[in-house]
């Protein structure tokens, strides 16, 4: 929905402008074919690609979840905007300045929050020069060059020195607190610091915008990370930490190393690994899985080697491989975790076991053996019945099949009946059409929606086609509502073609203008469809016709009667001669 405050010229000059297959490829990965870009939906959970997007008609469509629109929408949805901060985000990026007009938010709240957010990471990043940040850097072996490229911080001992900060500056407390930075005290009208004697590592979106904090206590304080809680412009399950820095090493290599910590990462990173992202401390998300998903097409996990360390690796293999990526497992042998192992053995070690990583499910089903004595008989019993289990639950039919042969082989059982086992533990059944026994059967179209659906499919895709149907659709062919007003409108050109119709209307006919044509013989296409709607012209014609012509019989008036006969028969001469 547009807004009125903005000039139309200046949101028409914005669209213009912004390169859409560039703005959207820094999200979303995406493969050329033919005219379009296709790639993984960043809006729902995918693994074979079906977001495409056409830099012809300036539209993206995802055609597994119906989502779709032009550049604003998808700014609006990925950045959580309205559409006026949408235009101005995009303004700012093409040099398109957008005027402030009287009654404008000028962003608004999330505009505060994001200054307030900047101004508290520059606070924290001048205290790093203080001896517990220098001690803090020291410990962990961080080198110089890595604190600015992140833009490490400490928080001092201390109630309110960055409250205090930003009063000064002129933020009022309450956006203070909104931005996560500060907590209200309970019996007074005031607050406190939220971040207090914490090494602070800023989370950052892609454009580099800080979004939240996550601090590590420089004392025993508990808890050890303590994150900034979610608010208008952070959510901390659909953010990673490091993905701003390391999203281009990312779409380069195709893959993402995942770690467990911060200090992880940074390990990696200094010793020129820089593929590497991190969770915030929490269960991993779907949010973070397509964050990942926009850029990469692989993860490798390198979380901790403890046993929290390998069912939190194996939840987030899950997690990411319903979001479509290629998932491996990485294990830091005998050491605790990837900073430990990199400190000990080098980068080069460290790589060496993201080369051996495994496949996430043999890793599972190697797990699970390990743990059983599978030289005995009960020991394989119960570890085929543990790995049967483990398989039921895979969706990729033929990745099962084969992980159950590879599993009978490991385990020396019967390959057959681990596969009985599996198919029993699934308790799949022939997939049934539910149609076939509902009361409700969906209407098949008839003929001249299929016709008129050709002709709108056609007339969305190429002008060539549009230029046809205009010379051939004839008189009142297209009056009526439905697929035939939107023909219309695309025929009469000039508006937006999207515009006027329900969110559901949109979505199909957006589908439509992506859609690939495989027509052959466009002449031949289009004057079949334009006979089938000439025909159920002529055929309304004579059925009001035949209601004219009962009324004169019943009054008697055989001089209309006979006119009316005169000019039934000819349409049905002309119906007769349009389908030899």
């Amino acid at each position: 929905m547009e807004n009125r405050l903005i000039p139309k010229s200046t949101i028409e000059d914005i669209k213009d402008k912004a390169d859409l297959v560039g703005v959207i490829g820094e999200y979303v990965s995406l493969k050329k074919r033919g005219k379009n870009y296709l790639g993984l939906c960043p809006f729902h959970g995918e693994k074979t690609p079906s977001f495409t997007v056409s830099p012809e008609k300036k539209l993206w469509h995802c055609f597994g979840c119906g989502e779709g629109g032009n550049i604003f929408d998808f700014i609006m949805k990925s950045e959580q905007m309205e559409f006026a901060d949408a235009v101005r985000f995009l303004g700012d990026r093409v040099g398109v300045f957008v005027e402030e007009a009287k009654g404008g938010t000028g962003g608004g709240l999330k505009k505060r929050l994001f200054e307030i957010l900047e101004h508290a990471c520059k606070f924290y990043q001048q205290n790093l020069d203080e001896e517990i940040g220098r001690r803090f850097l020291e410990q962990r072996k961080i080198n110089n060059a890595v604190p600015g490229e992140f833009r490490l911080g400490v928080t001092k001992p201390g109630w309110d020195n960055l409250l205090k900060f930003l009063v000064a500056m002129g933020f009022a407390p309450e956006d203070i607190e909104k931005a996560g930075l500060v907590v209200p005290r309970e019996k007074k009208n005031d607050y406190f610091d939220r971040f207090r004697n914490r090494f602070m590592f800023p989370v950052m979106d892609q454009h580099g915008r800080v979004l939240g904090f996550s601090g590590r206590t420089l004392s025993s304080d508990e808890p050890k990370y303590l994150n900034s809680p979610d608010n208008p412009v952070f959510n901390k399950g659909s953010q990673l930490f490091g993905y701003f820095n390391a999203r281009e090493e990312i779409k380069k290599l195709r893959y993402a190393v995942m770690v467990e910590g911060n200090i992880d990462l940074l390990s990696c990173w200094q010793a020129g690994i820089k593929n590497v992202v991190a969770p915030l401390g929490t269960a991993f998300t779907e949010g973070q899985a397509r964050l990942l998903s926009r850029v990469a097409e692989a993860a490798v996990i390198a979380f901790d080697s403890d046993k929290a360390g390998v069912v939190a690796s194996e939840r987030a293999a899950g997690v990411l491989r319903s979001c479509g990526l290629h998932v491996r497992i990485a294990q830091t042998e005998g050491f605790k975790d990837p900073d430990e192992y990199i400190s000990s053995k080098g980068k080069d070690a460290f790589l060496d076991i993201i080369k051996r990583s495994m496949p996430a499910l043999e890793f599972t089903l190697k797990r699970i053996i390990k743990k059983y004595n599978i030289s005995s008989r009960e020991g394989r019993v119960m570890a085929a019945h543990e790995v049967a289990d483990a398989l039921a639950k895979e969706k990729d039919l033929i990745m099962q099949k084969e992980y159950a042969k590879a599993a009978a082989q490991w385990l020396s059982v019967d390959e057959a009946g681990l596969a009985q086992e599996i198919k029993s533990k699934s308790g799949r059944r022939t997939p049934v059409r539910r149609r076939f026994f509902s009361r409700e059967v969906e209407k098949p179209r008839s003929k001249v929606e299929e016709a008129e659906m050709c002709l709108l499919t056609l007339a969305l895709q190429g002008e060539e086609a549009l230029s046809l149907i205009r010379k051939k659709i004839e008189g009142n062919m297209l009056d009526g509502g439905g697929l035939r007003a939107v023909l219309r409108k695309a025929i009469e050109g000039g508006a937006d073609i999207l515009e006027d119709l329900d969110d559901g209307q949109k979505r199909a006919v957006r589908a439509l203008m992506m859609a690939p044509s495989p027509i052959d013989d466009l002449h031949a296409t289009i004057d079949d469809c334009i006979g089938t709607l000439k025909a159920f012209q002529i055929k309304n014609e004579m059925h009001v016709l035949r209601s004219r012509m009962a009324e004169e019989e019943k009054g008697n008036n055989s001089k209309a009667l006979v006119e009316l006969q005169k000019e039934y028969h000819k349409l049905s001469e002309i119906l007769r001669s349009s389908s030899r």
